[in-house]
C-alpha cells in the first residue's frame, strides 16, 4: 500500500475498509464459515495490491466487481484443489486471526510485504505460476497459458502456496519475537 492513487491516505483507507466489509459479505456467502471468508478477501486484496495495483485507482464500482470476480476465483479453486486432495483445511493454515475487520485492515499492510518476502524466495518458474495464481484465472487457463497438464499446474499451485505460507509464517514469527521482546523490557521497567 505505498501508493494511494488519486486519494489521500485517510480516503484510500476508508475504500479498502468499504471493499472488504462488501467482500466479506459475499465471501461469507460463498464459504459459509468466518475463517475461510477473511482468508479469501485477503489474499484476494493482497493479490491485488501486488499484481494490479491500478485496479485500486478505479471507480469503486469497478474495483469492487473486480476482487469480487478474483474472490470468486479463490473460492471455486480451493473447492477443485480441496476435491483433489491438494489443499487442507483454510481454518489450519489462516495467516490472520478472527478479530475484527479494523483490525485485519492495519495489518493488511504487513501481510502483504510478508508476502512480497515470500515472492522473492520462489524460483523463476514459481514466480510465474505465482503472477498467473493472482489474476482471476481458473486452473484450466493457467495449464493452457504455460502449456502445462492441469494436474502439473494444481500441483505447482499448492507448493507455491506452501512456500509463500512459510515464509509468512516465519516473518511473522520473528516479528512476533522481537514483540514479545520488546513487551517483556516494557513490563520488566513498568513492574
Amino acid at each position: 500500500m505505498r501508493n494511494y492513487p488519486s486519494e489521500n491516505k485517510s480516503q484510500y483507507h476508508e475504500k479498502l475498509e468499504k471493499l472488504y466489509k462488501e467482500l466479506f459479505s459475499f465471501a461469507l456467502s460463498l464459504a459459509k464459515n468466518r475463517v475461510d471468508a477473511e482468508y479469501l478477501v485477503q489474499d484476494s486484496i493482497i493479490k491485488c495490491h501486488t499484481k494490479k495495483p491500478e485496479i485500486f485507482s478505479k471507480p469503486y464500482k469497478a474495483c469492487y466487481l473486480y476482487i469480487r470476480k478474483v474472490v470468486k476465483n479463490l473460492y471455486l479453486d480451493r473447492i477443485n484443489n480441496t476435491q483433489a486432495g491438494v489443499l487442507v483445511s483454510l481454518e489450519n493454515n489462516s495467516i490472520l486471526d478472527s478479530r475484527s475487520i479494523d483490525q485485519n485492515l492495519i495489518k493488511l499492510e504487513t501481510i502483504e510485504r510478508f508476502v512480497e518476502f515470500g515472492y522473492v524466495k520462489l524460483t523463476n518458474e514459481q514466480k510465474k505460476y505465482f503472477d498467473l495464481m493472482l489474476q482471476p484465472l481458473n486452473d484450466r487457463e493457467i495449464a493452457e497459458k504455460l502449456g502445462k497438464s492441469l494436474i502439473t499446474v494444481r500441483v505447482m499451485k499448492t507448493k507455491v502456496r506452501e512456500k509463500i505460507k512459510k515464509a509468512v509464517r516465519q516473518r511473522a514469527a520473528s516479528f512476533e519475537k522481537i514483540y514479545q521482546g520488546v513487551k517483556n523490557e516494557y513490563n520488566k521497567k513498568t513492574a
